[in-house]
């Protein structure tokens, strides 16, 4: 799809998700969705240049070959420019469904990283194995890391991941 095209289905989406949006403030349901097939998943990130905030459109749908529920890689189409070269510049990456954000990747990171990170990651290379190469979505970094602030992420994230996978289940990327 080409880039006017795809921010102009994005704007509609935007428009048409308005009235889908649940505004009564209960913190177990943070948001309602519309039905999945009226919604476009992207994942973007943000530019600061001088004084304004631009947003870039990493990836969306249209590159996900598919995604693994059991080791949570998440497969790519080849692109034109690597993705990991896309991610690099970007800290924080939104995932997005319509006009609604699902969650904020907290860094792209990849198994060289010392760092720790207590929420969700995008890492390239798989923690398990200690192999480089692929995408995996992980709760935080390092994966196995048990704190307070992980698990309370993780329960603040669920509704999000249920629908993110929901919606990669309807278009028949989900893998096992």
């Amino acid at each position: 799809m080409k880039p006017l095209t795809q921010l102009m289905a994005i704007a509609i989406v935007g428009i048409t998700m308005t009235a889908c949006i649940s505004d009564n403030n209960e913190p177990e349901k943070p948001y309602t969705i519309c039905p999945i097939g009226e919604n476009i998943f992207y994942a973007s990130g943000y530019h600061m240049r001088s004084e304004t905030e631009s947003e870039t459109i990493l990836f969306s749908e249209d590159d996900i070959v598919s995604f693994n529920i059991t080791t949570r890689e998440i497969k790519f189409k080849e692109m034109e420019k690597p993705l990991y070269k896309r991610l690099e510049p970007f800290h924080e990456i939104e995932f997005h469904l319509g006009d609604e954000t699902l969650f904020t990747v907290s860094s792209f990171v990849s198994l060289l990283d010392s760092r720790i990170f207590e929420d969700i990651v995008l890492c390239w290379g798989n923690q398990e194995s200690i192999e480089l190469g692929g995408y995996y979505l992980y709760d935080c970094y390092p994966y196995w890391l048990d704190t307070e602030r992980v698990r309370s992420n993780r329960e603040k994230n669920k509704v999000q991941w249920q629908t993110f996978i929901s919606y990669l289940a309807s278009k028949g990327k989900l893998t096992k």
